[in-house]
Parts: C-alpha cells; sequence; structure tokens
C-alpha cells in the first residue's frame, strides 16, 4: 500500500502553488476560446434546453387540465338546464 498522503484522490504531479495558478488560468482561457469557437454565449446556462422543455410541457399540461375543468363545468351547467 502506497502512502503518499493524498488519501485515495489522483496522485500528485509534484506542482507548485503558482504552477497550479497557471494552470487554472490556462485552463479559463482555453474555456473561453472553446466557448467562442461554438458560439456559445456568456449568459448560456448549462441545461437550459431542459427547463425550457419542461417549462412548455407544464404550461401545456395545466391548459389541458383548465380545458378538461371548462368543459366538465360546462357539461353541468347544461344537464341543469334540461330538468
Amino acid at each position: 500500500m502506497e502512502r503518499n498522503g493524498n488519501r485515495g484522490g489522483p496522485p500528485k504531479k509534484g506542482l507548485k502553488a503558482h504552477q497550479v495558478h497557471e494552470l487554472a488560468e490556462a485552463k479559463i482561457k482555453e474555456s473561453e476560446r472553446l466557448r467562442r469557437a461554438l458560439n456559445i454565449s456568456k449568459d448560456y446556462e448549462e441545461g437550459s434546453h431542459w427547463k425550457r422543455q419542461e417549462e412548455r410541457l407544464r404550461k401545456a399540461t395545466e391548459r389541458e387540465a383548465e380545458t378538461k375543468k371548462d368543459e366538465t363545468t360546462k357539461d353541468e351547467g347544461e344537464v341543469e338546464e334540461e330538468d
């Protein structure tokens, strides 16, 4: 069993503190470059497509329930008028 002090995490690469910051900065720049290349807006929210789709489905379900409620109410009114 190895004892490297990282408790099951990924092996350390022997980076110094300033190297970690440089690596993080390079990663941010790379992500920004890819975002521009793929024409992704800065305010893009991951999963937003699915959220919009769920919202449309919820609204459609609410409209359908409201329509059924209106039809039931209308049918009950017609029955009362026939008596």
